[in-house]
């Protein structure tokens, strides 16, 4: 028998050994990774739930953003489209006679509101106070007619609440002007109605009011309140007033046309022989 047969077994059979061994080794590896990988399985749940959870609190957060982004824009929308509205109704009050003092009076107010409640939002609604403020005081300037008692109600509502109105006037002296010339001339158109009654017209300072000293005599009682009120929008104007010399002749050209000089005076209290000395020189 020759040898070569022999080695052939042996060889065919040292390779089967390593093939075997080599299948037990793989099976031993695949074993020990899916233990190492069962070890792992409770944490790598954990992980998956945690983010599983996180994600879902992105998720619900970035949805309420949203939702609140569209809820806020959707209430500076209407407060937007409410000041406009008020705006609008306001300046068209002087040429629409069917608007009433009382509804201009509740849109005023309303306006009011709607701008503390942008200013108060964060971040704060923008509002254009500013131009809102300008629009209001050209009206004055421009429209209004202090001899219709509606105008000269709306204008002395306008001075005492609506702080910008004042702070625009004070930095604009020619148009605070042209408005206290106004008052003093609608003074005057009133007076005609009861001269004599006006000539004793006094002013008391610590009630801050218009005082007819002998009645209203043929003046109705509307009457003397349209001019209590003129009188009254004029010193809350005039007050507006930064330069002295200004002032004097504002009052001077009011005492001269209501022929009441010294009511003139005392709306302002200014020195008699001050006002009678420029009032003069005009």
């Amino acid at each position: 028998m020759s040898d070569e047969p022999i080695a052939d077994q042996i060889s065919s059979a040292q390779l089967e050994k390593l093939r075997l061994e080599n299948e037990k080794l793989r099976r031993e590896g695949a074993a020990r990774w899916i233990a190492r990988a069962g070890a792992f399985t409770p944490v790598l749940s954990v992980i998956i739930g945690v983010g599983g959870f996180l994600f879902g609190i992105y998720t619900f957060q970035a949805q309420q953003r949203v939702r609140d982004n569209t809820a806020r824009l959707e209430q500076e929308l209407t407060i937007q489209n409410r000041l406009r509205a008020d705006v609008d109704g306001l300046l068209q009050f002087f040429s629409d006679k069917t608007q009433t003092l009382s509804t201009a009076s509740y849109r005023f107010y309303d306006l009011k509101a709607l701008l503390a409640i942008c200013a108060a939002a964060n971040p704060p609604v923008p509002t254009h106070e500013r131009d809102i403020t300008v629009s209001l005081v050209r009206a004055i300037s421009d429209d209004c007619d202090f001899t219709d008692y509606r105008h000269a109600q709306f204008a002395a509502m306008l001075v005492e609440e609506w702080p910008s109105y004042g702070t625009y006037l004070r930095a604009n002296p020619d148009m605070l002007q042209q408005i206290t010339s106004k008052y003093a001339d609608a003074a005057g158109m009133l007076s005609l109605k009861a001269p004599d009654v006006v000539a004793k017209v006094k002013y008391r300072p610590r009630e801050n009011d218009i005082w007819f000293t002998e009645g209203y005599g043929s003046l109705s009682s509307r009457d003397a309140s349209h001019f209590a009120k003129v009188l009254l929008g004029f010193r809350n104007h005039a007050l507006l007033i930064a330069d002295e010399s200004v002032r004097s002749v504002e009052v001077g050209r009011l005492g001269n046309s209501i022929n009441n000089l010294p009511l003139a005076r005392d709306l302002l209290g200014i020195d008699p022989n001050a006002v009678g000395r420029i009032s003069r020189s005009r």
